[in-house]
């Protein structure tokens, strides 16, 4: 989402964020986003009393943010590289932007669900080991 509003800001001219840091966060971003899908998809293995449907809603929406980060990654380098045609990658990369913002949205709604709903991620203490003030 941060990449999201910091293409917004760059593209009103509102800050004075760089394209190269715009670049790295989309780098940042799409290691970030494969370090949680694989860490969720390890995590997801040890459940078994929650709802299918859920958990795979939510691997199928974040696989598909991983797999849309990758083009979008691409196209901002490449849009910011290309002698020809410099329009067209820019215009395409601002499509996948969109998509993966709300794919990212909706992905995050799913696993907030997950954990608030079903408490996934989430260790029970017992009595003994709650911190008391």
């Amino acid at each position: 989402m941060l990449l999201f509003f910091f293409e917004l800001l760059l593209l009103l001219k509102i800050s004075s964020v760089g394209v190269r840091s715009v670049e790295v966060l989309a780098v940042l971003t799409l290691l970030a986003t494969i370090v949680a899908f694989f860490t969720g998809d390890e995590g997801a293995k040890s459940l078994h009393a929650i709802p299918d449907g859920v958990i795979g809603r939510h691997h199928v929406f974040g696989r598909g943010l991983l797999f849309g980060l990758i083009p979008l990654t691409a196209l901002r380098l490449i849009a910011t590289r290309a002698s020809h045609y410099r329009a067209t990658f820019k215009n395409v990369y601002y499509v996948f932007l969109i998509g993966c913002f709300l794919v990212a949205i909706y992905t995050g709604y799913l696993g907030g669900e997950l954990v608030f709903r079903y408490g996934v991620g989430v260790r029970a203490l017992d009595r003994q080991e709650v911190p008391s003030d």
